[in-house]
């Protein structure tokens, strides 16, 4: 992207000083050239942003969370507060500026929230890889260690490189927060997670309840190519009413039990997790679903 734009820069320094050559065209081209810097020191100030392309969660949550506190050591801290008092009511007696300060803090506590998922699900993910150890083969190459053992996914046993490690736990971090997101938009969550069961019990909501969630967070991770972390549904006590099904990403070779449960029912919505062995319910794989 850098090389790109200071290619861009180049042609048009050439570009002008070669209209130039024409007299017709000097004043015209004169002001052309006097917005050159203008564009270089927008470039400058906006490199940032280009740099989000990226997508790495450690990068954009750090850059995020400091422009979020520049942001607020340099404006009024009693407009601040207003600000956060009513994050979701439009304030009156708001000067354009301050309006324009408004819409620019939205945005930023919007992209450090987004980033704030993202980054502390990779590190979640991370944490619970190291945690029964690394490995190096990828999960396809040993698929079929554990056939028969329910409780076991196929797991790598030597050391690995931590940065794939690290690179697939980043994808799988972005992509589940946005489609949690996105579920819980399509879904139409906006009451307690029973509540939306009695809507869906009484036709009035479509999707939305555990098994909904569990089904489509499965489908999202499916569709990522997985050497470390494999994808588990599990459910705690099928067929009563307490009923509950959930994702799991557990590391290749280890038991369900060291893996993380993703499970946004219970938080209506809001993106949730926690290691399956710390969790209160009894969680075990369904019988009809093959880890993968």
């Amino acid at each position: 992207m850098k090389f790109l734009i200071f290619v861009l820069f180049g042609l048009l320094h050439m570009w002008s000083r070669n209209l130039l050559s024409s007299p017709r065209r000097r004043g015209s081209i004169f002001k052309i050239q006097r917005w050159i810097p203008t564009f270089v020191g927008m470039t400058m100030l906006l490199w940032p942003s280009f740099s989000l392309a990226s997508e790495s969660a450690d990068q954009n949550f750090f850059y995020f969370q400091t422009q979020l506190k520049n942001f607020e050591k340099s404006h009024n801290a009693s407009l601040i507060r207003r600000f956060n008092e009513n994050n979701r009511k439009p304030l009156s007696g708001l000067s354009k500026k301050e309006k324009r300060f408004q819409k620019e803090y939205k945005e930023l506590k919007k992209n450090f929230s987004y980033w704030n998922e993202v980054y502390h699900l990779k590190q979640a993910l991370i944490e619970t890889y190291k945690g029964v150890g690394a490995g190096s083969k990828p999960a396809q190459a040993v698929r079929n260690l554990c056939r028969g053992e329910p409780m076991c996914s196929p797991r790598p046993t030597h050391g690995s490189a931590t940065t794939q490690m690290e690179d697939e736990a980043n994808r799988l971090a972005i992509k589940l927060i946005q489609g949690i997101m996105r579920l819980a938009e399509e879904y139409k969550i906006n009451t307690f997670p029973l509540v939306h069961n009695f809507l869906i019990n009484f036709g009035l909501a479509k999707r939305g309840a555990c098994k909904h969630w569990a089904e489509d967070i499965l489908k999202i991770i499916e569709g990522i190519p997985r050497d470390y972390f494999v994808a588990y549904w599990a459910e705690h006590k099928p067929g009563s009413i307490a009923e509950h099904n959930v994702a799991v990403l557990a590391p290749a070779g280890a038991t369900l039990r060291d893996g993380l449960l993703i499970d946004p029912w219970r938080t209506a919505g809001k993106p949730f997790w926690i290691r399956v062995d710390a969790d209160h319910h009894q969680w075990k794989p369904w019988a009809f679903y093959e880890p993968k």
